[in-house]
This record gives structure tokens, C-alpha cells and sequence, in this order.
């Protein structure tokens, strides 16, 4: 209920995108939690992650300049202005956290109440 998804979003098979919960542009996997109060821009969420209350996801560089990501130790460019956060499997973020821009959070790490976080661990590269 009062949830608002704009832009292009893909959301799996079991996922709940709750009340006054915000997702643009984003991909959530099968069985993904954003219950309440969160903004997930550009972002892809793996399977069965979950965010708990108030999680942003911070998606523009305060320059506006183009996203490189690392990779294996290799900067890859992104080619987009906007880039959120890639969560992997199972992870769980705290209420009230912000990820910061292009952060890989690794599959089955839980976040503390309230912490900011960025580029935490890498996760698998993700080829086309």
C-alpha cells in the first residue's frame, strides 16, 4: 500500500516494496523485504535481502559525474550519473542506514542500526 515505483523497475517473484516505500529504476530478486519508509534508487537487490525501516539508498555522486565501479582490482566505467547500491543474497540492512552510492554490500552480512556504509566488500563481478 502507498508505495511508489518509478522509472523502470523489475521485482521478483515474493518480493513486498511496502508502504511509503520508494523504488526507481531498481531490481529487486525473488523474496526481497523493503516493508517500510525506504528509498531503493537504482540499486539491485538480491535474492531474499531485506531492508529494515528508513534504508536510502544514495544513487548521485555530489559532482553529477559518471559511476566507475572497481572489479577484480579494475575500474569499470558505468556510463550512468546514477548508481545505487548492489546488495547481495540474503543481506540485511539495518532501519535508518544509508548505503552510499555504488555500494556492494556481500551476500549474508547484517548492517547495524543506523550506519552509513560505503563500497563495504565487492561482490561477484556481474557480467552482460
Amino acid at each position: 500500500q502507498c508505495a511508489f515505483i518509478r522509472g523502470n523497475a523489475i521485482v521478483g517473484r515474493g518480493a513486498v516494496v511496502g508502504n511509503s516505500t520508494e523504488l526507481k529504476n531498481s531490481i529487486l530478486f525473488d523474496g526481497v523485504q523493503t516493508p517500510h519508509y525506504n528509498y531503493i534508487g537504482d540499486s539491485i537487490l538480491g535474492y531474499k535481502s531485506h531492508t529494515g525501516a528508513g534504508v536510502i539508498t544514495s544513487n548521485l555522486k555530489s559532482d553529477k559525474s559518471l559511476v566507475t565501479v572497481l572489479c577484480d582490482g579494475d575500474k569499470v566505467d558505468t556510463n550512468v550519473k546514477k548508481f545505487g547500491a548492489m546488495l547481495g543474497d540474503h543481506v540485511e540492512v539495518g532501519l535508518l542506514t544509508i548505503v552510499i552510492l555504488f555500494a556492494t554490500i556481500a551476500k549474508v552480512l547484517m548492517t547495524l542500526i543506523r550506519t552509513i556504509f560505503c563500497r563495504v566488500q565487492k561482490l561477484d563481478c556481474i557480467s552482460p
